[in-house]
Order: structure tokens, then sequence, then C-alpha cells
């Protein structure tokens, strides 16, 4: 090794590794020479983390629990992965709604138009939207905080899938705030998955009525069909008129079994119709958050200096090699 180090001196080349530890050398040589440029950006750098981290609005987590009221077949168990980012899901058709509804634009405009009392107002009754300093007649604001639903409430699935406990949680920038939006929001939700179901239940209703009518009719054709022909071959015993018999009965009890479904469907639908409930109910309300969730404004304040320093550095290099 010496030997061949040696020769490459002998030569009149530099060893590689040499020239990389001068190349370190020098750089470090340039940073220390340059310390005022590196105090001066790494100070810019704490000044900027810390004014992003003062004008950083507040972040203040509440959580309520809550939980079907109608039982999940095993067969449901399986989707709403692209609303929860998770391969579970809520467990009925209607937490599927529910938990939809929750992040929609309709329940957004519902809370912004809910009105309430914060704890200072001394009883004074003002919209969400005034708390929350949102101008309801200006569309863009309105639209921005609108798209920002998803981000404010967030639905996930507790671990144990047979319980079917969801945790509904609520973001704002105060609070009490916080507590009070995720009661308005599960408390609107219920009422327009109720409403929803039953517009859908009324819809299909009249469309049931009629297909039951329908089918009565075909099913007394069919029976006058049957008895008709009965009596008028009340005396042939042939293998065609057994076969001809034969036949109308079995239509008779296809038409028969149509009709009964039909009613059923009917009936169902009547009785679903009147004990409308909402789909979930409250395990454990709306917490009021005891500490806020954010900002990190430590980090936030660490990241501007070593931001500021990284750029100090990046200058006077790059300085140094454009020369």
């Amino acid at each position: 090794m010496r030997n061949s180090e040696a020769a490459t001196t002998k030569s009149g080349s530099v060893p590689p590794n040499r020239e990389i530890r001068d190349f370190i050398h020098s750089g470090f040589d340039l940073l220390l020479g340059s310390k005022a440029i590196l105090f001066v950006c790494t100070i810019a750098g704490i000044l900027l983390g810390g004014f992003q981290a003062w004008r950083s609005p507040e972040i203040w987590i509440s959580k309520m629990l809550v939980a079907s009221v109608q039982d999940a077949s095993n067969e449901k168990l399986k989707g709403l992965s692209s609303l929860l980012g998770q391969n579970n899901t809520l467990g009925t058709d209607e937490m599927d709604l529910f938990a939809t509804i929750l992040t929609s634009e309709r329940l957004g405009k519902l809370i912004l138009s809910a009105k309430v009392a914060s704890p200072d107002s001394v009883g004074r009754i003002h919209t969400v939207s005034e708390f929350l300093n949102i101008d309801t007649a200006n569309p863009r604001k309105m639209e921005r905080w609108l798209a920002g639903m998803p981000d404010r409430i967030n639905i996930s699935a507790m671990d144990n899938k047979a319980s079917q406990v969801v945790q509904v949680t609520m973001t704002s920038g105060r609070p009490w705030l916080a507590r009070t939006m995720l009661k308005i929001a599960f408390d609107s939700a219920s009422t327009e998955v109720v409403r929803i179901r039953g517009a859908r239940l009324r819809t299909q209703l009249p469309h049931l009525e009629f297909a039951s009518r329908s089918a009565a009719v075909e099913l007394d054709a069919i029976a006058r069909e049957v008895v008709r022909f009965q009596l008028q071959n009340r005396s042939i015993g042939t293998p065609e008129y057994l076969g001809k018999q034969d036949s109308l009965l079995r239509e008779r009890g296809v038409l028969e079994r149509k009709y009964m479904a039909i009613r059923q469907e009917v009936e169902e639908t009547i009785i679903n119709l009147a004990k409308m409930s909402p789909p979930c109910m409250v395990v454990d309300d709306a917490n009021l958050p005891a500490a806020k969730s954010g900002p990190k404004r430590l980090m936030i304040l660490l990241f501007g200096t070593l931001f500021g320093f990284a750029s100090g550095c990046a200058y006077v290099l790059g300085r140094e090699v454009l020369r």
C-alpha cells in the first residue's frame, strides 16, 4: 500500500483520498472564515421560523365515540376503504351514509349557520361562522372553508370491528368550538341520514305499490284462467289436459310467490318509514380538549434554524464554486 502511494507521489499525481480530504478541509476553512454570513442566515432562519410559529393557528381536537344501532352482516364488513383509508368498514349502509354526510359541503353549511353561545359571550347567541370570522356572503371564503371539511373532521373505525364503534374528531382553533362543532355535526348528520332514508323509502313505495297491483292483476287473471279451464274440462282426463292443467297451476304458483314477495317488500317499507331512527348512538360524548394538538412551535422554530444555517452554507459554498 505504501509502495503504491509512494509510486503515485513520485509520478506527480495526488491520491484520490487526499484530494477528498483537502476538499473537505478547504470547505470547512471557507465556512469558518464566513462566520458572519452563517450567523446572519441562521438568525434570519430563526426569525422566519418564529414568525411562522407565531402566525400558525392553534389546533384543538375534540373526540366522540359513536356506535351503529344496526347489526352488520359479514358481507358488509369489507368496504369504505376509500373514505377511511383503511381496510375496514363502518359496518352498515346507514353508517356508511352517515360517514359520507359528515364530510359533505351540505353539513359544512349547516355547521356555519348554526347559532351557539360561547363561554364568554354572556348568553349572546352568534352563528358559528361569526366565531370563525368567515364571511358567508363571500363565495370564495365559503368554498375554501367547505373544501377543507374532509381535513377538519375525521372518521375512523376502532380496532374492534365487532363492536361497530367509530371515533369522530373535529378540529378547530378553540377548544369549546371544536366540541360544539362536533356535536352540531353529529346531530345534523343523523338528521340528514333520517331525511335521506325517508325520502328514499317514500320514493320507492309508489313503485312497489304499483308493482304489487300489477302482480295482483296477473295473479287474478291466471286464477280465473285455471278455474275456467277446469270447469270446461272436468270430464277430460287425457295427458294433454293434465299437462295443460299442471302448466297453468305452476304459472299460478309462480305469480303467487311474486305477489307475496312484492307485498312483503311493501309492508317492510311502510314499517321502516314508521320506525325510522338515527343510524348511530353516542357512546362517549364530545370532550372538551384539555391540550392543543398544534402547531408544534418548537419544531417549526428548529426547522427554521436548520433551514437558515443550511441556506448560509449553500450561499458560501456556491459563491466560491462560481468564482
